[in-house]
């Protein structure tokens, strides 16, 4: 790209005007020197400043003064095609599962919402849903007999979440992360999606089973 510029010079007996400013007098071999270095290499990137050029002359002449600078622009192609590429290729597991239990109810809750910020950070898809609680009853029983002294029922509550997209560098850094900031008594494990949990996530009609394998055993008989 060239650019071009041109001022106009004037020289009179009381100084020099470039464009109406005055510049000082009684000096001439800058500006000679300038210029003839200008003309004859060409090829560099030059640029004429009209208030370094000093000069007396005491005729008035009226002339154009040239700035030019020269400037390359180049491009550096590759020669490889671009299907190659130097970089291998990271693998991204198209969707994990993570299971989340837990006995308090509260505290499961609140890892959960924590889990589905911290996801954000990674760019990630996360999709989760609640599965019916797990009920385990427990007895204690008196010293040396059968006698059951006192019984209780302790419920497990779980999380599903599905995170997709995620590359395999970062799944170890993400499991650190999370296992770090995990609250007491909350389990957490990560796998490849199981198609049974979306059957488990219905609550079985008892009731219904009961009524169908009466006819399935009415229609047999």
């Amino acid at each position: 790209m060239n650019t071009l510029t041109e001022r106009t010079l004037l020289i009179g007996s009381d100084g020099i005007y470039v464009s109406g400013e005055l510049l000082s007098k009684n000096l001439l071999l800058g500006f000679l020197i300038t210029y003839d270095t200008f003309q004859k290499n060409n090829r560099s990137i030059f640029r004429m400043d009209i208030r370094r050029s000093i000069f007396n002359l005491h005729a008035k002449y009226v002339f154009p003064i040239v700035h030019r600078a020269l400037t390359r622009h180049v491009k550096i192609r590759s020669p490889d095609p671009p299907y190659l590429s130097a970089k291998p290729p990271i693998p991204v597991y198209s969707e994990l599962q993570l299971d989340i239990k837990c006995r308090d109810f509260v505290v499961l809750e609140r890892f959960c919402r924590y889990l589905e910020r911290f996801v954000k950070h990674f760019n990630l898809e996360v999709y989760g849903f609640a599965l019916p609680a797990n009920r385990t009853t427990y007895r204690l029983y008196h010293p040396n007999s059968t006698k059951v002294r006192t019984e209780f029922e302790l419920s497990d509550y779980i999380r599903i979440y599905r995170v997709s997209n995620m590359k395999a560098i970062h799944l170890p850094i993400f499991m650190d992360l999370l296992y770090q900031n995990l609250p007491e008594g909350v389990q957490l494990s990560v796998d490849q999606t199981n198609p049974d949990t979306d059957e488990a996530r219905f609550v079985p009609q008892l009731e219904v089973h009961a009524l169908q394998e009466e006819l399935a055993k009415l229609s047999s008989g």
